[in-house]
């Protein structure tokens, strides 16, 4: 993830998922080093990952009087956004809005958010998060990059969890060797295997970075490291990249 988008979609059936995954990308926005990725140290990346920095902004369905989320996100409310957004961000040098679920946006909010993310603030950063990208317009996923992700827990097969859990596992050992045979044994998964695989270690990593505990013993700095690779790497499979080739990147790269 060496460039970050202004606008992202975060596409998974489990809302906890895309809770995660957009709480590790907005840390990555915001983290002081700028480099594309969550130092996990840095005063920005702590205050995003515990939920409370002033410059991570959630878009939430209004309640109305039943005291229920109301059926839709309305204009109002992305008209109240693209006015915030052009106040300066309070800490970081970037600002970022987390919409929990895009697709509830009516069509008058869509078309008044697409505006904004034609001609952004600098330092402004979006995130969209969603179980049915298909909610959203064309015109609005034109402008965003887009990460699908494969689910949670019951998503993932037992294979794929057991595999993702042993890649972990040697990556927190510390042990190249380790890490070296654990990586040559995975390299015999087929290419849907793999990213399976990968997404199921990538989505427990997002959970440790996020929850900041249980971590295997791994300091915040080489969990955000981590993450970064296994996201690099689904991304790789994506588009079909050598199984071997990839796990020899990983058995070299992930204890540097």
């Amino acid at each position: 993830m060496a460039h970050l988008s202004h606008a992202w979609i975060v596409v998974s059936s489990a809302p906890e998922e895309r809770e995660l995954q957009a709480a590790a990308l907005a840390a990555a926005i915001v983290c002081r080093q700028q480099n594309g990725a969550s130092c996990g140290q840095c005063r920005d990346c702590r205050k995003a990952l515990a939920g409370i920095h002033p410059d991570i902004i959630r878009m939430e369905r209004e309640t109305g009087e039943d005291g229920k989320p109301r059926r839709e996100l309305y204009v109002n409310q992305i008209r109240a956004l693209c006015v915030d957004a052009y106040v300066l961000p309070n800490e970081a040098a970037r600002k970022v809005y987390i919409i929990p679920e895009a697709d509830k946006m009516n069509e008058a909010a869509q078309n008044a958010l697409l505006k904004l993310l034609e001609e952004p603030p600098a330092y402004a950063a979006f995130i969209l998060c969603t179980g049915n990208p298909e909610g959203l317009l064309p015109t609005v996923r034109s402008r965003c990059a887009v990460r699908q992700y494969a689910g949670l827990q019951a998503a993932f097969s037992d294979e794929a969890e057991a595999g993702a859990q042993q890649l972990l596992q040697a990556v927190a050992a510390g042990s190249r060797s380790e890490l070296f045979a654990c990586c040559m044994e995975l390299a015999g998964c087929t290419t849907q295997q793999a990213l399976e695989l990968v997404e199921c270690a990538e989505c427990r990593c997002a959970q440790m970075l996020c929850a900041q505990r249980d971590a295997m013993g791994l300091p915040a700095e080489r969990l955000a490291a981590l993450h970064r690779l296994l996201v690099q790497s689904a991304d790789r499979l994506h588009v079909n990249a050598n199984v071997k080739q990839l796990f020899g990147m990983v058995a070299v790269i992930a204890l540097k």
